[in-house]
C-alpha cells in the first residue's frame, strides 16, 4: 500500500511538471540510458575484439568530431538555438534550409575525399571507404540533432526519447552481431553502428524537408554562415583539445595503445553527463545573479558544487581499477594509471565555469576563443613531446595540465572584465577556494593512485568515509539545504 501511495505521489508530481521541465528530465533520462547501454556493451566488445580493433573504433570516433566541424560548421549548436528565437514563425523552413546547406557541404567533402582519398587515408589511418561513410554518417547525425533541438523547443519529449533510446539499442545490438560474425571486427563494428544512425537520420531528414519545404533560403544560409564561420577556429580548437591525444597515440605508438587509452578515457568520462546536468541547472541561476548584480552567494554556491563534484570524482577514482577490470579485463589493466589524471582534469574543467559564464555574459567570446586555441596548441605540442619522451601515458598528464592552464587563463580574463564592469570579482570567481580544492584533490587522487595495488586498504578507506558520512548525515542534509536555499 505504501509503495502504491509513493508511486502515486511521484506520478502526481511528474504530471504537474511544466512541459519544459519534462523535456529536460527526459533528455537526462535518455542520456543516462545511452551511457548505460554503452557501458553494458563495452565489456563485450573489449573481450571479443583485439586492442588494435578497439583502437580502430576509438580512432574513428575521434576523427568524426573533427571532420564534423568542416562538413556541418557546427550549425546544430549556437546559431540554431539563436535562430529558433530570431525566426519564431519560420523555424521549420530554417531547419530544412540549413539541412540543405549541410548537404551541400557534405557533397563537397565527399568530392574532396574521392579526389584525395589515399592521402587522407594515410593521414587519418582509416580506409577510404570509412572516410566516405563518416561524411554520410555526420550528415545523418546532423539531421537528427536539429530535429531533436526542435523537439525540445516544442516540448515533444516522447518522440525524441523513443528515437534516442531505440537508435542507441539498435546500434549496440547490430554492433555486437557484426563483431561476432566477422573477422574485421573493428571496422565492422563502426559500419554497423553508423548504418543504424544513418537510417534514422535520413528518415528524419525527409521529415524535416517535408515540414520546412526549403532547401535553399538566402537569408537563412547567410545568417547561419555569418554566425558560425567566425567561430570555426574555436570549435576546431575545442575538438582538437579533447581528441588530439588519441589520434597522436595511434599515429606515434600504435592503434592498440590508442584502444587501451580510449577505454581509460571512456571510463574517466563516465561522469561527464552528471557534471553536465549540474552545470545545466546551475548556469541559468548564475546568469540571473549577474544580470541583477546580486552576486553575494555566487562564490559560496560554486564552492559547494565544486566540492560535491570533487567528492564524486574522488569516489570514482577509488573504484577505477575494478571498473577497468569489469569493462576491459586484464588485457587493458595498464590503463589504470591513465584514469586518475583524466578524472582530475574533469574537476579543473568544471572550475572554468564561473569565468566562462562571465565571458559569455559580457559577450567577450574572443578571450574564450584565444584561450581555447592557445591550450589546444599547448596540448598538441606537449602531447608530441610527452609521448615521444615518456610514452603514451604522458598524454593523460598533458590533458590535466592543459585544463589547469585553461582555468588560469580564463580566470585572469574574467577578473579583468569584472573590474572593468564594476562587478565584485571576489564574489563571482572563487579562485583561491578553487586552488585549495584543486591542490587537495590532486593530493588525494595521488594517494588513491598509490593505493591501487592494495584493494582492501582502498575499500577500508571508503568504508571509514561512509561511516563518518552516516554518523553526520543530518549535518550533511542541513548543509545541502542551506546552499540550495541560496538559489531562491
Amino acid at each position: 500500500m505504501k509503495i502504491r501511495t509513493l508511486i502515486g505521489g511521484v506520478w502526481g508530481k511528474y504530471k504537474s511538471l511544466p512541459a519544459a521541465a519534462k523535456v529536460s528530465l527526459w533528455y537526462i533520462i535518455c542520456s543516462v540510458l545511452q551511457k548505460g547501454i554503452s557501458f553494458l556493451t563495452t565489456p563485450i566488445f573489449t573481450r571479443i575484439m583485439t586492442q588494435e580493433q578497439f583502437g580502430q573504433v576509438t580512432l574513428y570516433n575521434s576523427w568524426i568530431n573533427i571532420v564534423c566541424i568542416f562538413t556541418t560548421l557546427n550549425l546544430q549548436y549556437g546559431s540554431f538555438n539563436t535562430a529558433q528565437v530570431k525566426f519564431p514563425d519560420d523555424r521549420k523552413a530554417y531547419t530544412s534550409s540549413i539541412q540543405g546547406l549541410v548537404l551541400v557541404l557534405s557533397a563537397l567533402a565527399l568530392g574532396v575525399t574521392v579526389l584525395l582519398g589515399n592521402a587522407l587515408s594515410g593521414l587519418m589511418e582509416l580506409p577510404v571507404v570509412l572516410l566516405l561513410l563518416m561524411i554520410v554518417h555526420i550528415n545523418a547525425r546532423f539531421s537528427s540533432d536539429i530535429w531533436m533541438s526542435n523537439c525540445k523547443f516544442d516540448f515533444k519529449y516522447k518522440a525524441m526519447s523513443v528515437v534516442i533510446i531505440t537508435s542507441s539499442l539498435l546500434a549496440q545490438v547490430f554492433g555486437v552481431i557484426a563483431v561476432l560474425s566477422t573477422t574485421e571486427k573493428g571496422y565492422n563494428r563502426i559500419i554497423a553502428a553508423a548504418i543504424v544512425e544513418i537510417l534514422f537520420g535520413f528518415a528524419i531528414a525527409i521529415y524535416n524537408y517535408s515540414q520546412g519545404k526549403k532547401f535553399f533560403h538566402k537569408k537563412y544560409w547567410k545568417f547561419a554562415l555569418g554566425f558560425n564561420l567566425p567561430l570555426i577556429f574555436y570549435y576546431l580548437s575545442q575538438v582538437v583539445f579533447s581528441v588530439s591525444d588519441r589520434i597522436m597515440i595511434s599515429s606515434m605508438v600504435g592503434t592498440d595503445k590508442a584502444g587501451i587509452y580510449g577505454l581509460a578515457h571512456t571510463i574517466a568520462l563516465l561522469l561527464v553527463f552528471v557534471i553536465s546536468a549540474i552545470r545545466n541547472s546551475y548556469t541559468p541561476w548564475f546568469f540571473k545573479q549577474l544580470k541583477s548584480n546580486e552576486t553575494a552567494n555566487v562564490k559560496k554556491f560554486n564552492i559547494a558544487i565544486s566540492a560535491a563534484i570533487g567528492s564524486i570524482l574522488l569516489l570514482f577514482a577509488f573504484v577505477a581499477p575494478e571498473l577497468l577490470l569489469l569493462m576491459g579485463g586484464q588485457a587493458y589493466y595498464e590503463a589504470v594509471w591513465i584514469i586518475p589524471p583524466l578524472i582530475a582534469g574533469l574537476l579543473f574543467e568544471f572550475f572554468t565555469d564561473p569565468a566562462c559564464n562571465v565571458l559569455f555574459f559580457f559577450e567577450k567570446k574572443s578571450s574564450l576563443v584565444a584561450a581555447t586555441i592557445g591550450c589546444a596548441l599547448f596540448n598538441i605540442i606537449f602531447n608530441y613531446l610527452g609521448i615521444r619522451l615518456f610514452g603514451y601515458f604522458a598524454a593523460a598528464f598533458v590533458t590535466l595540465a592543459s585544463y589547469i592552464l585553461f582555468w588560469l587563463f580564463l580566470h585572469i580574463c574574467a577578473k579583468r572584465i569584472c573590474k572593468k564592469n564594476d562587478y565584485a570579482h571576489s564574489q563571482i570567481l572563487p579562485f583561491r577556494a578553487q586552488m585549495l580544492l584543486g591542490l587537495g584533490f590532486l593530493a588525494l587522487v595521488g594517494i588513491c593512485t598509490a593505493l591501487y595495488p592494495f584493494r582492501y586498504v582502498r575499500y577500508g578507506v571508503l568504508l571509514i568515509a561512509a561511516i563518518i558520512l552516516a554518523i553526520n548525515y543530518k549535518k550533511v542534509i542541513a548543509l545541502v539545504q542551506k546552499f540550495m536555499a541560496m538559489r531562491k
